[in-house]
């Protein structure tokens, strides 16, 4: 339909009347209503952005998060406010510690900016978006009045698999900017990765090439397309997408295209930003930014706080440094709390263990993930049927089926009892999962499993005889293990574990960890992400700032 382009589609036109040809779209709907513009690489969404800027430039203020530094030449011919996390290549530093206070002093000014945080770790990125969008939901009503704000690379802010530092701010732009006057447009290239809250709450959609089977399902249901139509998004050519919303005046699903833009568009930062020259009409405003912006200032600036605060930190500062020092931690405050919390979560899941096994040998009855809360009858009502007392092999629920059968796939490898964690990723379940433990305890009380010890759970003879026989085998190798593991994992924590899989059994200090998953050993995340894998058992510390894979993760019996 229209394969090689289609000439006659017309040309989409912000705020302005469109011309025979064109489409006007309605600026004001499409603030309050919110975009969503997609398209794979190459498909034409870069364009549609800096088409979208240099068509409203001058209508109202515009807040661009640039996470791929390609839109800095915008200021070729535009006034926009260019903060920079490359040394002396911007107007002024993108640093999380000042993100709060750059919003309030570019609302102030109602000044246009262009935020570039290509050379921002990935936790850096999240944590200045997500502190910059956090001030801008919470400027005072004299300050609300319309404003587009863009996010560029969404669904690297915002995943659906995961949540990020900045999925709740991002989240909350769309669904409570509106009544602010902040007009939110994520663009992405994959709609199958962008957080589902997010994306269900842009009401406009401009959607182009398409090609991935996932992406084409889920841009085919917001389009409403069949199957025909579906085959339409593989075919489109560069800049041209479908478009529909309250904003566009169409009826129905109307196939456009991207105007010409006047600034230099190139892939990346291939336009070096050193020759675009500061525009002479921010001058004023430039100043009073850098004459207002604090050097760093931490997430919680603003705050009141009592003097005599100050003096109890000092004091607990020097005590726990007495403490590091006497424990052989001194100078590394992080990695002493990292671990200390990561053995204390390890110790809570051990217990939670043994509360399992005592719930179940006391005989106390387990409530059912997801029962409701019980509800007194209604006076006339029947008495409820008595619970059958087979417990025939369909009878089980779904889950505790899938639990007893992998326990007794792995048995006939000689793995004979496993950790809760391991069975649950064999099993297809959450490790942390609240149903999971529920599923185990009226596994245990009927007297199907039983625990070894604490936080190892077996098959008694009664599970052997009840496990299914059919269905999808369980892992059966150590490969198989940890490619369960790293499904259940995010990926920056998934990436750990592997980079410890594959030195197994050497150990590695916490320097060449970060490095080896392709993360910042400096970030709190990355510490984070540690302490809650020691928890999970998957990594353990042979002796002070060194972490290896844990046992967990080559169990006997499996090769």
């Amino acid at each position: 339909m229209v394969a090689g382009g289609d000439p006659v589609s017309p040309v989409l036109r912000f705020g302005r009347e469109g011309a025979e040809g064109e489409l006007a779209v309605d600026v004001d709907r499409l603030v309050s209503s919110r975009l969503l513009i997609q398209a794979e690489s190459g498909g034409g969404k870069s364009w549609m952005i800096r088409y979208l800027l240099e068509e409203t430039h001058g209508r109202l203020p515009h807040v661009l998060f640039d996470v791929e530094g390609e839109f800095a030449s915008l200021r070729e011919r535009y006034p926009y406010v260019l903060v920079s996390a490359t040394e002396g290549e911007g107007d002024l530093p993108a640093r999380p510690g000042t993100a709060k206070a750059l919003c309030r002093r570019l609302s102030e000014l109602g000044a246009s900016a262009i935020l570039d945080l290509f050379d921002l770790d990935e936790d850096d990125q999240q944590r200045f978006v997500r502190l910059f969008l956090e001030e801008l939901l919470s400027l005072p009503r004299s300050m609300w009045g319309p404003r587009l704000v863009v996010v560029d690379e969404a669904e690297r802010l915002a995943p659906e698999r995961s949540a990020s530092g900045a999925s709740a701010a991002i989240n909350s732009l769309v669904k409570r900017g509106r009544k602010r006057g902040l007009g939110a447009v994520l663009a992405v290239q994959r709609l199958s990765d962008l957080d589902k809250g997010a994306a269900g709450g842009l009401q406009n959609k401009l959607i182009g090439l398409t090609t991935l089977d996932t992406d084409v399902r889920r841009a085919g249901d917001a389009l409403g397309f069949d199957r025909s139509g579906r085959a339409a998004l593989q075919e489109l050519p560069p800049g041209h997408f479908f478009a529909f919303g309250p904003a566009i005046p169409a009826k129905g699903v109307v196939l456009v295209r991207s105007g010409d833009v006047s600034t230099t568009h190139g892939e990346g930062r291939t336009v070096r930003r050193s020759r675009r020259p500061r525009p002479e009409a921010l001058a004023e405003v430039l100043q009073k930014l850098a004459a207002s912006l604090p050097e760093e200032e931490p997430d919680d600036a603003g705050a009141e706080r009592p003097a005599s605060t100050d003096a109890e930190v000092e004091r607990l500062r020097r005590e726990l440094a007495s403490a590091e020092a006497a424990a052989g931690y001194a100078g590394d405050r992080s990695r002493w709390f990292e671990e200390e919390n990561g053995r204390l979560r390890a110790a809570m899941e051990e217990a939670r263990g043994y509360a399992d096994e005592l719930v179940a040998r006391l005989g106390v009855p387990e409530k059912p993930a997801g029962a409701p809360e019980r509800a007194e009858p209604a006076e006339d009502a029947a008495p409820p049927a008595p619970e059958p007392e087979s417990r025939a092999e369909g009878a089980l629920p779904p889950a505790r089926r899938r639990i007893l059968k992998a326990l007794k796939d792995l048995e006939d490898l000689g793995v004979r009892s496993l950790p809760r964690n391991n069975l649950a990723v064999f099993a297809g379940q959450g490790p942390r999962s609240s149903a999971f433990r529920d599923h185990l305890a009226a596994l245990n009380a009927a007297g199907l499993i039983t625990y070894p010890s604490g936080g190892v759970v077996a098959l008694t003879a009664s599970g052997r005889a009840e496990a299914p026989r059919d269905g999808r085998a369980a892992p059966r190798t150590v490969g198989d293990l940890h490619r369960a593991w790293y499904a259940h994992l995010q990926d920056a924590s998934a990436r750990i574990v592997a980079a410890l899989v594959e030195r197994h059994p050497n150990s590695l200090s916490r320097e060449e960890l970060a490095h080896a998953a392709g993360q910042s050993d400096r970030s709190s995340a990355f510490r984070d992400r540690l302490a809650e894998l020691r928890a999970l058992g998957l990594v353990e510390y042979p002796r002070p700032g060194r972490a290896k894979a844990s046992v967990l993760l080559f169990p006997e019996g499996l090769r």
